[in-house]
Order: structure tokens, then sequence, then C-alpha cells
């Protein structure tokens, strides 16, 4: 029942989004940015779930082994796969960066003391 709920919950969001976006009604707009804090928090909930649970597979993972040498054998297999796919992204991504920042102006840094301070924070966004 639950991802049922969760599910239509999306799908009036994503209704109500594109609606006030569409029509810019003054009411649905109001909706939209008045229910934006749910949807922070529930993705929030989701990224705080995710670490522990992918920690909690590996150690349970790891346990039902038995045999440590197969702990080794698995785990040197990881590190090889992991260095092996590792090297080639870290060479694309300073190839990608190299060729782009070619095509990119050159930023003037603003001095220290032109810098504003931001506003504080309200209790919506401090509980998000």
């Amino acid at each position: 029942m639950l991802h049922l709920a969760i599910a239509v919950g999306l799908v009036l969001g994503l209704a109500v989004g594109l609606a006030a976006a569409a029509t810019g009604n003054e009411w649905l707009m109001a909706i939209a940015q008045g229910s934006a804090p749910f949807g922070t928090v529930f993705i929030n909930a989701i990224r705080m779930v995710v670490i522990p649970l992918i920690v909690t597979i590996i150690f349970t993972s790891v346990a039902s082994l038995g045999d440590p040498r197969k702990l080794g054998r698995i785990g040197g297999l990881t590190l090889v796969f992991y260095w092996i796919t590792l090297i080639p992204c870290i060479i694309i991504g300073v190839a990608a960066m190299k060729l782009g920042l070619q095509f990119s102006s050159d930023i003037a840094m603003p001095a220290a003391d032109t810098a504003k301070i931001p506003p504080l924070t309200g209790i919506v966004e401090f509980l998000t």
C-alpha cells in the first residue's frame, strides 16, 4: 500500500508542477512551492538509507562467505576491477576538462570585501 501512496504522490506532484509551470496560475505555484520541502525531505531520506544499506549488504555478504580464502580472492578481484575501471575514468575526466576549459572564458575573482553574506535560513530550510 505504501508503494501505491508514493506513486500517487509522485504523479500528483508531477502534475501540479507541470500545470503550475504551463499556466503560471498563482494558486498552483503556491501549492508547488509549498510542497517542495516534502520532496526534498523524501529524497534526503532515501539518500540517508542507501549508504547504511550498502554497508550492511557488504558486511553480511562477507560474513556469509565462511572461508577467509574466498574473501581474499573476491577482494582481490574487486580491487583489480576497481582499478581497471577507475584509471580510464580518471583519464576521460581529465581529458574532457582539459578540452572543455579551452572554450571557457576567464573569470575575474571578486574582492573578498565585496562578498555578500547570505541571509539566515528559515526553519523549513533548516529541517530539510
